[in-house]
């Protein structure tokens, strides 16, 4: 079985990566705004999940998306994916 967080990860990285690639200008706040209010629609999985998580931090993804920032980065930031953990090599 999956964990929700490798869930929530998976939906905000398709959403994301959909957003990113429907809006051709990425300083267009008004086109992101708006593919960001439709794409939950759209999600084959996670519907629910979609719809909490842009609502609740739709400024943070609309500013990042702006900034260009990978969606790895934003759904970080927005906790719906862990970061990477960093290996440490003890020798």
């Amino acid at each position: 079985m999956f964990d929700s967080t490798w869930i929530d990860c998976k939906v905000c990285k398709w959403v994301l990566k959909k957003v990113k690639k429907s809006v051709s200008d990425p300083s267009d706040v008004e086109k992101l705004t708006q593919k960001l209010h439709s794409i939950c629609d759209k999600i084959p999985f996670g519907k629910e999940t979609c719809k909490k998580y842009v609502h609740k931090y739709f400024l943070k993804m609309v500013l990042d998306l702006v900034a260009a920032d990978d969606v790895r980065t934003i759904c970080v930031d927005v906790k719906m994916c862990k970061p990477k953990e960093l290996l440490v090599l003890s020798y």
